[in-house]
């Protein structure tokens, strides 16, 4: 089965090989693009910036109506240390609906024009950086080094995608953070959209900045210039949903209920899934409702494998439920699904998928309404007049269903629940803790001490230590113990082997060192 995936995977890889050079093409900018000069004074200096390079124009341009964003950036290298990363440039896309559109590359030299464009030489490496983690994407990287750049050059680079994942259907979604983490001497952003549609749409925090809404024979069209744009500030521990700067959204959406009914035509069946070979590999028959819920639960966590093939529309779309089961993976949206199914199989009809951010949580509708804000799914199902809340991609879960850990998400989208609202979720949590005891046997002050380590863990934490034994060798757990005593002390050696006592049913992991 593995190897059959590893040529899986490698067959992916050289399908989107031989249609690279379909999705890759030079030719002038668009006529509907509105050209935006170069500024020629700056007020940053190499000692405002960190990596010894920033942005002197950024113009971002959006037409809804031909899903293309255009993108012109202008790089000015203002020390040595910039030139490295300066000079590499990159553009990810995903060539199953995407098409990259390469305009010019001019390098700025003592105000003088250089004409690169014809030296342009991109590699299309794969960008599969989440392998590791269980997830194809699909995209690849458009990669050049540029040749001879030089301490105070200007890279003007200007490309448009065209393309917008068919998943979505005909809705729109737009983004664009109006700050960096370097100063940048002129922001542009233009988004076109036909007039006769009711988008919602919100520049935050702009006052300061020149914003202008206009209409054309037939586009609708905002337009947010902004010079001498002040760098991001971080804070530590800035919490993942705050947005520590300045944005512009738009969304085709208009209520969460019609986010609700696209989700449902997503995550629809076709057919009623036979899922009989499950019910024959994880009962006995003689399972009550409450024993039929957690083997449908452990089988789904830990004998369906987290593996993602999110290429187009599978980065949205589930798998149908009987072919997660023959192949044995799948990713939250497939194992939610197949969980939601094996559920409703045996009675339990109030279960339901559940659309999560898992950053932005409970302030996800920040982002406004629309199909696009979600990264996660997770499963909500009622029995016996209480709503439990799983994750599908957490494995080796001890406990009972009714004590199963699952992250407070805040507001979430149950797929199929009728509701104007997002819901807030409330998971019915079991206390989690860690106790360590630590016991020191003391014979004389001339012989060496003896000690014994217990560490008791339960809930969420034993679930957490039990996935790290998943992973590491107990020889792995002992060498790293040893490691951090002889910072305490100047002999350490290990007696006895480590005690493992993991007690599922009642979800405790204990772990004795000696």
């Amino acid at each position: 089965m593995k190897h059959n995936y590893q040529l899986f995977i490698l067959s992916l890889i050289f399908i989107s090989q031989s249609i690279f050079g379909q999705n890759y093409v030079i030719q002038e900018i668009p006529e509907w693009v509105k050209q935006i000069d170069i500024p020629i004074e700056s007020s940053v200096s190499k000692y405002d910036i960190s990596s010894g390079y920033y942005l002197t124009l950024v113009d971002y341009q959006a037409n809804t109506c031909k899903q293309a964003i255009f993108s012109h950036e202008v790089i000015n290298v203002v020390s040595y240390s910039g030139i490295t990363a300066a000079s590499q440039l990159s553009v990810s896309y995903d060539t199953t609906f995407q098409k990259l559109l390469l305009h010019h590359l001019y390098i700025w030299r003592k105000r003088k024009k250089i004409d690169r464009s014809s030296d342009l030489s991109f590699e299309l490496l794969n960008s599969e950086d989440q392998l590791q983690q269980g997830i194809y994407t699909g995209q690849i990287t458009a990669y050049d080094i540029l040749n001879d750049i030089r301490k105070d050059d200007m890279i003007d680079f200007a490309y448009t995608l065209v393309g917008h994942n068919p998943i979505f259907e005909n809705e729109k979604y737009l983004f664009f953070p109006l700050q960096m983490l370097n100063p940048i001497d002129l922001l542009n952003v233009r988004i076109l959209f036909p007039k006769d549609k009711d988008y919602q749409y919100e520049c935050v925090d702009c006052n300061s900045m020149d914003y202008s809404i206009s209409n054309t024979e037939d586009y609708k069209v905002i337009e947010i210039k902004n010079e001498n744009v002040k760098a991001i500030e971080l804070e530590d521990l800035i919490p993942t949903w705050e947005l520590p700067y300045k944005y512009f959204i738009l969304s085709s959406f208009h209520s969460w209920a019609e986010v609700n009914m696209w989700a449902q035509r997503v995550f629809a069946l076709n057919n009623d899934p036979d899922l009989d070979t499950v019910f024959k590999e994880i009962f006995t028959g003689e399972e009550t409702t409450s024993d039929k819920i957690n083997k449908i639960i452990d089988f789904v966590q830990d004998e369906i494998r987290y593996m993602g093939i999110e290429s187009g529309m599978g980065s949205i779309k589930p798998f149908p439920p009987e072919q997660v089961v023959i192949q044995r993976f799948g990713d939250c949206k497939d194992k939610s699904l197949l969980l939601v199914s094996l559920l409703k199989k045996i009675g339990i009809n109030t279960a339901y998928s559940v659309l999560v951010n898992t950053y932005m949580q409970q302030n996800v509708d920040k982002l406004f309404i629309s199909n696009e804000v979600f990264n996660h799914t997770i499963v909500r199902f009622d029995y016996n007049d209480t709503t439990y809340w799983v994750d599908p991609t957490f494995a080796q879960q001890g406990g009972d269903f009714r004590d199963l850990y699952t992250p407070d998400y805040g507001k979430v989208l149950v797929i199929g629940m009728p509701a104007d609202t997002l819901q807030t979720m409330s998971p019915v949590n079991r206390e989690s803790g860690l106790i360590v005891t630590e016991e020191y046997f003391i014979k004389s002050f001339t012989e060496p001490s003896e000690l014994k380590i217990t560490s008791h863990r339960y809930g969420f934490e034993a679930d957490q230590r039990r996935a790290v034994m998943e992973f590491f060798s107990t020889k792995d757990i002992s060498d790293m113990i040893i490691k951090d005593m002889k910072l305490l002390f100047p002999m350490v050696n290990k007696k006895g082997e480590i005690e493992i006592a993991d007690d599922l049913n009642n979800n405790t992991f204990t772990i004795n060192y000696s």
